[in-house]
């Protein structure tokens, strides 16, 4: 999730084991993706590294790739929600993440480079 637009994790009572009030929400998933980054090299099996395609996403500007606290999909009420951070901390991902997801898997099962960033008006 890109820090300039989201909160740190906020839940009352983790789900997560060691997690605390104002963390950073990437920072929780991590020891999993390193896990599965590790495990696929040891076997010699090619990995959709969604982590790192969307890590790139927001790097580039598009951060805007995940669901709404009133679990809207769009950003159709972000205008009344400027400075709100916790507006954009749902982790899940929204039509536009699903898109980048898929295309990052469809890159990676074709050959091709899975991390690289796209417009959609590359898409044929």
């Amino acid at each position: 999730m890109d820090p300039d637009h989201s909160a740190g994790y906020r839940r009352i009572l983790s789900m997560v084991k060691g997690r605390r009030q104002g963390e950073s929400r990437n920072q929780y998933p991590r020891p999993h993706y390193e896990e599965t980054r590790r495990l696929a090299k040891a076997r010699g099996f090619g990995l959709a590294d969604i982590c790192e395609r969307i890590k790139a996403e927001t790097e580039a500007g598009n951060w805007d790739l995940r669901v709404r606290r009133d679990d809207k999909l769009d950003a159709s009420r972000d205008a009344e929600h400027v400075g709100d951070t916790g507006w954009f901390g749902n982790i899940h991902p929204d039509l536009r993440g699903l898109d980048v997801m898929a295309d990052t898997l469809a890159k990676t099962l074709l050959g091709g480079d899975g991390l690289r960033p796209y417009r959609r008006e590359e898409r044929r």
